[in-house]
């Protein structure tokens, strides 16, 4: 179930929908909170399925724990927002400076932040949903 028909769903079945199915259920208590950070219309399918399926689920079910989701505009992005087409352009800037600070602001990433005030990144980039479901949950401080 995408979050376009989450919207489109009477609140009961919304509801009923985010209880269960991958991402219903509880994170280790060492995790605080969770940022991910990618490029929109880039190829990387397991982390938009994620964001749109799974991650609404898990945070629904963890409710003390933190989630930001950090979408860049791609350099090719043509919005009528115009902040929006003023952080594109900004990005389309970055991505000519140097292949290093492209390829590192391309990377898609997640951030996984703990109790104790660490955090662990990890690299997306061909990951599946479920693989990322994984990594979050075996993560450990």
């Amino acid at each position: 179930m995408t979050k376009q028909s989450l919207k489109k769903l009477p609140a009961a079945q919304a509801i009923q929908a985010l209880r269960v199915g991958a991402g219903a259920e509880t994170l280790p208590s060492s995790v605080r909170g969770v940022v991910l950070s990618y490029v929109a219309n880039l190829e990387e399918r397991g982390v938009k399925q994620f964001t749109s399926t799974t991650l609404p689920r898990l945070a629904y079910s963890n409710p003390t724990v933190r989630f930001h989701v950090d979408r860049k505009p791609s350099s090719r992005t043509k919005a009528k927002d115009p902040e929006i087409q003023e952080r594109a352009t900004k990005a389309a800037e970055e991505e000519s400076k140097g292949s290093k600070e492209k390829a590192e602001r391309r990377t898609p990433r997640m951030t996984i932040e703990f109790a104790e005030g660490t955090s662990k990144t990890i690299d997306l980039t061909g990951m599946k949903s479920s693989n990322i479901l994984q990594a979050i949950q075996a993560a450990q401080a």
